[in-house]
């Protein structure tokens, strides 16, 4: 049976008005325990197990208002937020990320919207073209560090970011080091 809002009738029989209304509320706990806690449950009770968004577009909010919801962004749903005043929306998920410990570069997003590229150069030249990474758009920040190998490691600012265009950058020495050593960077890039 579905959920009747016009359940008792003023007229309804008692007999048959508790039948109608034990099955609206079993309409109403079954509904309500998809993504909740069950209404008996003791420590759950009606607690959220998980949020589904639809997704729509910027949905406009007042003074005092903020929104969370799904948009649809490269075929791929991603959460957004809204602050008050119909502010400008802040992109809070990205469609990928790439953290495999194996590979020598990985990125990830974090909300603002940016995506964050590391890497890890072992023994660049001089100078070292590093890109274009991807995805992204447009990288706005790159910090390096070098660290020698031996025993014991050493930190150093040997290698520095230059010509930084689009979604590469170069590599350059500021003194010379003998190998081994690796250089690792963080990029920084728009979406």
């Amino acid at each position: 049976m579905s959920y009747n809002p016009s359940i008792p009738a003023s007229t309804s029989k008692r007999p048959l008005s508790a039948r109608q209304i034990r099955a609206n509320y079993q309409t109403i706990y079954q509904a309500f325990s998809n993504n909740h806690g069950n209404l008996d449950d003791d420590f759950f009770k009606g607690k959220h197990r998980a949020m589904v968004f639809r997704d729509q577009t910027a949905p406009g909010t007042t003074a005092n208002q903020v929104a969370l919801y799904n948009k649809i962004v490269g075929g791929v749903p991603n959460l957004f937020y809204q602050p008050n005043n119909s502010q400008t929306e802040i992109q809070l998920t990205y469609q990928t990320l790439s953290v495999n410990p194996a590979s020598s570069t990985q990125y990830t997003f974090m909300a603002g919207p940016f995506i964050v590229h590391m890497g890890k150069v072992s023994n660049p030249s001089n100078p070292e073209n590093i890109g274009p990474l991807s995805p992204g758009t447009n990288i706005l920040y790159v910090g390096t560090g070098t660290v020698r190998v031996d025993t014991p490691p050493l930190l150093d600012l040997n290698y520095l970011p230059i010509n930084v265009a689009g979604m590469s950058f170069t590599l350059q020495a500021t003194s010379v080091i003998p190998p081994p050593f690796d250089v690792y960077y963080i990029a920084i890039a728009s979406p």
